[in-house]
């Protein structure tokens, strides 16, 4: 194992003082260890790995510099020689051993230690409410779990392998798990950037996932769904059906629409997910639907369940679409507008991609780039037609 001093200029402009760091090299690998100390790069000697000997006139205060850079190092490096003697670092590569690094030389803070409430509190901050349920759900998973007293340092990677063992023994699936840690990673970032620890102990951990199983029907159940909702009015299949002539909108956004957002045949809102705004033509299919369930007091529906939040309403549609198809949900139509218009139009993806309001392309040419909604309106219209057999 070796260690050297290691200043980052990287994407900084050089004028400015940049980050040292101890780059730590083991098994052909290297990682970087956060000194906490800034310098400018004219006082750096790159090739010597050390502050250049400058004048008192033009550095007075390299002398002092220098002392307290190499009493951290050397601290740094004991601890590295005395872990290494007593079996500590065995099997770890260069990650590892900066993490455990990490671990050993982060300071704890009284009654700021704790992970759990830094991520109840990073959880509850999250804009999206569909967001907050899930990050609340794991903060759950994470108390079922016994980690009311874990502090950062004890988070390992070793923990997290427990961890993620403990979750596939309560039966979660392999996307379950991947994401319950990827909130906890999330939050260990948000924590570095704080100034809570220095660097997560989780990073470049990595997530095993396996690909979903599409949501996708076939396009005579579709039709089926689609015809009835016509026929009967019922009221999980009339919100069905709609979210489908919408391009697949969400319950979220679709109960949240106000009178004001449908102007000129077109309804115009925000994504609550992403933040991205959407601008979509009512068809005459979604137009009827609308008409039927117009809503008062400004909301643009009222689908008179009864019910007074989306939490509620989203459980009293999953039970009634349930009993129509087993594992039918509302998400279920913005996969099939997907699928029909991939696999039976052949429409481009950048269409289907703009449509569901998903990024493609480099994001900086999007924003100077004004969309022409027109290519959007036809695919829909032609999703539509094909489905109803028009």
């Amino acid at each position: 194992m070796k260690s050297r001093l290691y200043l980052d200029t990287r994407h900084r402009d050089t004028s400015r003082p940049c980050p040292l760091y101890l780059c730590i090299s083991r098994w052909q690998r290297s990682a970087f260890y956060p000194l906490g100390i800034s310098l400018l790069p004219s006082r750096w000697d790159a090739q010597a790995r050390r502050p250049k000997q400058l004048p008192p006139s033009v550095w007075p205060e390299r002398a002092m510099f220098v002392r307290l850079l190499d009493a951290h190092v050397s601290r740094l490096e004991l601890e590295l020689m005395r872990a290494e003697m007593e079996g500590e670092l065995h099997g770890l590569d260069a990650i590892g051993v900066r993490d455990y690094l990490a671990r050993r030389m982060q300071p704890d803070v009284e009654g700021g230690d704790l992970f759990m409430p830094f991520f109840t509190r990073f959880a509850r901050t999250r804009r999206a409410q569909g967001t907050r349920v899930v990050y609340l759900t794991t903060l759950h998973t994470l108390a079922r779990y016994g980690a009311e007293k874990c502090r950062f340092c004890d988070l390992s990677r070793e923990w997290a392998k427990r961890f993620v063992t403990w979750m596939e023994g309560e039966g979660m699936s392999v996307n379950t798990r991947a994401m319950r840690m990827r909130h906890v990673i999330t939050a260990l970032n948000a924590a570095v950037e704080e100034g809570k620890i220095r660097v997560s102990p989780l990073r470049g951990f990595r997530l095993q996932t396996e690909e979903t199983r599409k949501k996708d029907l076939p396009v005579p159940v579709l039709r089926s769904l689609l015809e009835e909702a016509e026929r009967t009015h019922a009221v999980e299949l009339d919100f069905f059906a709609l979210s489908f002539y919408l391009i697949g909108m969400n319950t979220g956004d679709m109960l949240a629409l106000r009178d004001t957002d449908m102007q000129d045949g077109r309804l115009r809102y925000r994504r609550a997910k992403t933040g991205k705004l959407y601008d979509i033509r009512v068809e005459p299919e979604a137009e009827a639907i609308i008409a039927r369930h117009r809503g008062t007091g400004g909301r643009l529906l009222d689908f008179g369940t009864g019910c007074q939040d989306k939490v509620s309403f989203t459980s009293y549609l999953v039970k009634r679409l349930h009993r129509r198809r087993d594992g039918l949900s509302v998400y279920w139509a913005r996969h099939s507008w997907a699928t029909v218009a991939a696999n039976d139009l052949g429409l481009p993806q950048d269409t289907i991609s703009r449509a569901l309001g998903h990024s493609f392309g480099v994001r900086v040419t999007q924003v100077y780039i004004d969309y022409d909604t027109r290519r959007v309106d036809e695919a829909n219209r032609a999703v539509i037609d094909f489905v109803l057999g028009k």
